[in-house]
This record gives structure tokens, C-alpha cells and sequence, in this order.
């Protein structure tokens, strides 16, 4: 088995807090573990769940692709997902791209065109476009163009805030963001250098407190540091 890529969600913590990215790498080496999620945040990842779900509910003709964040079942993902598009399967979801600079991503849908020609579609339980939307996708954009795909579209899908479940695929709404997205692959290729720094170093960075440490999954370490009347 190759060693585990780097994945997306590093790269998306340095990109906030550089010492957080550092501790996904060598938390554990350090004695740093995370937090148990919270309640609230246990129920925002299953409402990102169940709008995916609901949303692969209209796609009869997708296939679904199997444990790409597994440990154990990684590889494989990929290799099913370079078949499938091989193959001429019309859609995928939840397909595994690995970069040559050995970057891990999962994309929520895939619209095969062709054995080389993709569009990429995000699927987000939310009700608009966000900039921090812009940057999750720019990383699976990275990650397929470098594996060897065009993107013909990057799209958004959210939820439409003037429908309800019971209007069917209606309760949906997508957009093209693929300029915005190709606008911000520069800065993600420069955060994968930053963070291939990161796993290389034995130092641990220092704190970049903001108000988003309340949520961290670090944020028993950093937090406790503090001093009782702060500006968190």
C-alpha cells in the first residue's frame, strides 16, 4: 500500500490557520488530539449528508464509488474511478482523483462526456454560493485537471430557498462557478507547497487566533492558552 496522500482538508486548514493543518499531520506525535465534534456540528455534517443524498435521488443513472477516504480502500477508489470514466459511465459520485503532486480529493458528482471530458459538481446543503465554497472545489479541480481531465463546467448545486423538499429536484439550484474556481487553482498549487512545508517540519507553528477558533477541532489546545478574559 502507497502511503496516504494529502488531502483537501489539509489544505483547506492551512489555508485558515497553518498551526490546525499541523496538527492534523503530527497531532497525535504530540500528544494534541481533536475534539470530539460538537452536537451542532454533528448535525451540519448530516444535513451536508442528507442534501446529497436527497439530491442523488433525481440521478438514477449515477454509480456510486466506494471508501475513497478509507485508509484501506483509497487506491482502490481510484482506480474505479479512472474505469468508470474509461468505461463510458455517464455519472459518478463521490469519485477519487489523485494528483501528481499527490493530493487527494473526493468530488460529490462527476458528469462523464467523454473518456477525458468531465463536469465537476459540488452538491452543499446551503442556500447561496460562498467564497469558502470557491475554495473547496478549486482543490478537486486541481486534482482532476492534474490527473489528466478536462472540466467542460464546475458547478454548485445548493439548496433553492423558495422551494420545499415536497417540489422534487426543484428544491435545488445550480450555477457555473468554473471561472471563479480556475481564478483560484494558483493559490491552492501555492498552499501545497505551504503545506508540504508543514509536514516536513518537526516545529510546531503558532497559534493564529480568530473567531473561527471556537469551532477548530484544536481548539481544547489553542483556547485553553488563553487567558480567561479574551478577545474570543
Amino acid at each position: 500500500m502507497s502511503n496516504y496522500p494529502t488531502t483537501k482538508k489539509k489544505i483547506l486548514a492551512a489555508m485558515k490557520c497553518k498551526l490546525k493543518s499541523w496538527l492534523y499531520m503530527h497531532g497525535r506525535k504530540v500528544g494534541i488530539k481533536l475534539n470530539k465534534p460538537t452536537l451542532q456540528q454533528k448535525r451540519m455534517m448530516q444535513s451536508g449528508i442528507d442534501a446529497e443524498n436527497y439530491f442523488r435521488t433525481f440521478k438514477t443513472d449515477g454509480v456510486l464509488i466506494k471508501d475513497g477516504w478509507s485508509y484501506y480502500g483509497w487506491e482502490n477508489a481510484i482506480n474505479e474511478t479512472k474505469d468508470a470514466i474509461s468505461n463510458g459511465l455517464s455519472r459518478l459520485y463521490q469519485s477519487a482523483f489523485l494528483s501528481k503532486d499527490n493530493i487527494l480529493s473526493l468530488s460529490d458528482e462527476v458528469i462523464i462526456h467523454s473518456n477525458s471530458n468531465l463536469t465537476l459538481n459540488e452538491i452543499k446543503a446551503t442556500n447561496s454560493v460562498k467564497e469558502d465554497h470557491i475554495i473547496d472545489v478549486a482543490v478537486q479541480a486541481h486534482t482532476v485537471i492534474d490527473s489528466g481531465y478536462n472540466l467542460n463546467d464546475i458547478r454548485l448545486t445548493h439548496l433553492n430557498k423558495k422551494a420545499v423538499m415536497e417540489d422534487g429536484e426543484n428544491f435545488f439550484t445550480s450555477s457555473s462557478i468554473k471561472d471563479r474556481v480556475l481564478d483560484k487553482i494558483p493559490l491552492i498549487q501555492n498552499w501545497i507547497k505551504e503545506v508540504r512545508l508543514l509536514e516536513q517540519s518537526e516545529k510546531m507553528p503558532e497559534p493564529e487566533y480568530q473567531p473561527g477558533c471556537k469551532d477548530c477541532d484544536f481548539s481544547g489546545h489553542c483556547l485553553s492558552q488563553l487567558p480567561e478574559t479574551n478577545i474570543l
